[in-house]
């Protein structure tokens, strides 16, 4: 079975494929013409506009934006020490990859007071209307905002495979590693000791497991996208070394799980959470939907996130996703011990929420945190669904070089 015919199976009303070979679209299935969010695939668009902003001599890439130490080319590569949202840095440029839409938009910023023209403006007259990109328009941030269709994106695509609006060689800056030894996070992937990007594009490297195929080249670059309502829009693009890409569109529902006599009942299409442990000891959390279920007490398929295919597993791995069940764990008990890396401890949950398909109404830092036990520091307050939770970070239980960032009821908690 082909990865096309594959995506007949995932769990979503409409699906939109189509692969690419040699700037040609040589394969597709779905409605070509249907308008959809894009979400973070924004970014790839955004980035090839500010790359003929540079080319055009209207800004320079290693020009700085932001804090002190920051450029251009830091924010572009989620480089620029700030978090996923917010306009505050946490970290200093260049010492940790942080996936950040922020970054995103102070590069569009910075565009604007350059051209004196909306961002929106120039992506167009840029990008949109030279590669005659008629269904496509950014309304909003440059991170997350742009809207098309799977034809419009499958120009941008052949775009990036030849292109034809900037230099050859810019192209190639676009896809190659900047600040090779960085780590960081992926968005509903993972955390790896070296997380490689472009400009604008996530690199594959040597990331495992990641959203892009099993036997994809190292070299393979790209783009995947969330939005962060309820009703998600999975969207992703990927080019194989320099010979083919693809491109991926599909809308997921989440639905509640009903329950029935203490014994979760899954249905097809259900949100869930797959735990597993990983090789350093630490728990492996992925997120994905019911594909299918064989039984109440046999294993079910499930169709996790960045990946085309459904694996089997028993059912005692899996559980729905719910805002106190979804936890990050992190290496490194000293984490709790500067206040700085404690503000950002809540930036990283709220990307693991996201990558989990929560809505969150409200979320308000304690300021550094306030110590509510021997072991753990009350870091924000939030609220989802109608109901109020406080944000905490605890030493691990089972392994104490560890912390645990989770969601818990808002009990009475005494400051020490």
């Amino acid at each position: 079975m082909t990865a096309l015919e594959l995506t007949s199976h995932w769990p979503v009303p409409h699906v939109s494929a189509a692969v690419l070979r040699g700037g040609e679209v040589v394969a597709g299935v779905g409605d070509v013409d249907r308008v959809q969010r894009l979400a973070s695939i924004s970014k790839p668009m955004a980035a090839w506009a500010i790359l003929i902003a540079v080319e055009e001599g209207v800004v320079e890439l290693d020009q700085p934006v932001g804090q002190p130490g920051c450029t251009l080319r830091h924010l572009l590569a989620h480089a620029g020490g700030y978090p996923f949202e917010g306009n505050d840095p946490i970290a200093r440029p260049e010492v940790t990859r942080m996936y950040s839409n922020a970054g995103f938009s102070l590069a569009a910023q910075a565009i604007e007071k350059a051209t004196d023209m909306a961002f929106a403006d120039y992506l167009h007259e840029a990008v949109f209307e030279p590669l005659g990109m008629g269904s496509s328009v950014l309304r909003g941030s440059a991170a997350h905002g742009v809207r098309s269709d799977l034809a419009d994106t499958c120009r941008f695509v052949a775009e990036v495979m030849r292109p034809t609006l900037i230099h050859a060689t810019t192209a190639a800056d676009a896809e190659r590693i900047q600040y090779p030894t960085l780590p960081g996070i992926v968005p509903g992937v993972g955390r790896y000791e070296q997380c490689p990007w472009g400009l604008g594009f996530e690199v594959r490297g040597t990331k495992e497991p990641h959203w892009t195929g099993t036997t994809n080249s190292s070299r393979t670059f790209g783009h995947f996208g969330r939005p962060r309502r309820s009703q998600l829009r999975r969207v992703g693009t990927y080019r194989y070394g320099s010979l083919a890409g693809a491109v991926r569109c599909g809308d997921r529902r989440v639905w509640r799980q009903p329950r029935s006599a203490g014994v979760t009942v899954f249905n097809h299409g259900d949100r869930i959470r797959y735990a597993t442990t990983g090789e350093d000891g630490l728990p492996w959390v992925r997120y994905g939907f019911i594909g299918g279920v064989s039984g109440p007490d046999g294993p079910i398929v499930v169709m996790l996130d960045g990946e085309l295919g459904g694996d089997v597993v028993e059912a005692d791995h899996v559980e729905p996703v719910h805002i106190c069940n979804v936890t990050l764990t992190l290496a490194g008990s000293d984490l709790l011990d500067d206040p700085s890396l404690r503000q950002g401890l809540v930036n990283l949950w709220a990307a693991e929420a996201e990558s989990a398909g929560l809505q969150l109404a409200a979320l308000h830092s304690i300021g550094t945190g306030v110590r509510d036990s021997s072991e753990g520091y009350a870091l924000a307050e939030l609220s989802s669904g109608g109901e109020q939770y406080v944000l905490r970070a605890t030493r691990c239980i089972k392994q104490y070089d560890a912390i645990v960032v989770h969601a818990d009821r808002p009990n009475r908690w005494e400051v020490l």
